[in-house]
């Protein structure tokens, strides 16, 4: 350790050691954070608690946390937590917050600050905030933004900008968000969206743009968040209708629909006219034949994660698929001839991790898959015929990484667990 990280160091203990001498002073318990890797020692990590020390839990990984019961921090105390070497700051607990303490705050040199105690912010100290430039800030507990503190946490320049409290906004401060640095921005809050705060959001090029409390989408909402070209989350809605999945079929990037349940011919035809991208459809458990013909019209990756069972009819449709993968995970067993319907899809990627078990003559039928890419890592015994079938595929790779598994014993997570692909 050189003398300038040992200095550091010792100074963000001084700081810790004076803040833990004033909240003792103040009846307020102090709690010692578990030891994380590159930064100071157990005896050294100092989360500041509310009245007790029972009322905090351990925080995330490398962070400091401040118990929901500490309602308020001066500037001196957010200094002292500010110096400290650790990832991720919590402080939850708080409920107002000044310029100055925001100001302090800013100076955290880690890559998470999270004030979801927070429900209102002023501009200033938005504008204080902005200086924080680490990697996340979270403010989800924010449940309306003046147009002149949303301006001011435009400047900030973290890359994930969380403030899911919000419920409604209207265009102007759409507007104003939309000119932010971040590039990864999440509006779960919001139920529903115009078309005009649609088109003030999408004016912004975001890697990432989450909205899914949304629980229906217009024609002109619909048409305005087309025009995204990274990931666009609506995982809320529960149905579409055609005049919404037509105004989306310029859409190219990744597609997050995986709130639907039902989808109806129409609005399928709608999806299916989409030409590249990823579309994520793992709310859907049933698919007719109609539905599946339309949707293997489809210019992606299309995923279908919750799909338990395919009739034949239904297997026969996916096989019209020229899109680029087809994610099958939800499938727990296959029959010959719906093996053999889905071989013949044209995708480059067939992937069916869900599947336990197959016959010699089902591995025989998908073996004739013509793609690059063939996974079945759901499988952990493959007897020798059906292994021996399987060795007749003639793409790039077959994905049995199951077998290892079964052989130490582990579980493989259904496709639905831990979340999406």
């Amino acid at each position: 350790m050189n003398s300038t990280t040992q200095f550091t160091n010792r100074s963000c203990v001084v700081h810790a050691m004076l803040l833990i001498l004033m909240l003792a002073i103040s009846n307020i318990g102090v709690r010692i954070k578990a030891e994380q890797p590159g930064g100071l020692s157990r005896s050294d990590r100092v989360g500041c608690l509310g009245e007790s020390a029972e009322s905090v839990d351990e925080s995330r990984n490398g962070g400091i946390g401040i118990g929901a019961a500490a309602k308020s921090l001066d500037t001196q105390s957010a200094m002292a937590l500010a110096r400290c070497p650790d990832s991720i700051l919590v402080l939850d607990g708080l409920d107002s917050l000044s310029s100055d303490v925001a100001s302090a705050l800013a100076t955290f040199a880690g890559q998470q600050l999270s004030l979801n105690g927070l429900t209102s912010l002023s501009s200033a100290a938005g504008a204080a905030l902005a200086q924080f430039s680490g990697i996340e800030l979270s403010l989800n507990g924010v449940t309306e933004l003046s147009l002149e503190t949303a301006r001011s946490l435009a400047g900030c320049e973290v890359s994930i900008l969380r403030l899911n409290g919000l419920a409604t906004i209207d265009a102007e401060i759409a507007a104003a968000i939309a000119t932010s640095k971040s590039r990864y921005l999440f509006l779960n809050g919001l139920t529903s969206l115009s078309p005009e705060v649609a088109k003030a959001l999408t004016e912004r090029r975001w890697l990432a743009l989450h909205l899914d409390g949304v629980t229906s989408l217009d024609v002109g909402a619909a048409r305005a968040l087309a025009r995204v070209t990274g990931l666009l989350s609506l995982n809320g809605l529960r149905s579409l209708d055609a005049p919404a999945t037509d105004a989306l079929a310029s859409f190219k990037g990744l597609l997050y629909l995986n709130g639907v349940e039902k989808l109806d011919i129409e609005a399928a035809i709608g999806l299916g006219r989409i030409r590249k991208g990823y579309l994520l459809l793992n709310g859907l458990t049933t698919l007719s034949p109609e539905v599946a013909s339309a949707l293997a019209r489809y210019g992606g990756a299309l995923y279908l994660n919750r799909v338990e069972h395919l009739n034949t009819d239904t297997a026969v449709m996916l096989g019209t698929f020229r899109g680029t993968d087809l994610y099958l995970d939800g499938l727990t067993g296959l029959g010959p001839d719906a093996a053999e319907a889905l071989a013949k899809c044209g995708s480059s990627q067939l992937s069916l991790d869900g599947v336990t078990a197959i016959s010699p003559e089902v591995a025989a039928k998908l073996a004739q898959f013509n793609g690059k890419h063939l996974s079945l890592d759901g499988l952990t015994f493959v007897d020798a015929a059906s292994l021996a079938a399987l060795k007749n595929f003639k793409g790039d790779r077959l994905s049995l990484d199951g077998l290892e598994r079964g052989a130490k014993g582990e579980r493989r997570p259904r496709a639905t667990e831990g979340g999406q692909r």
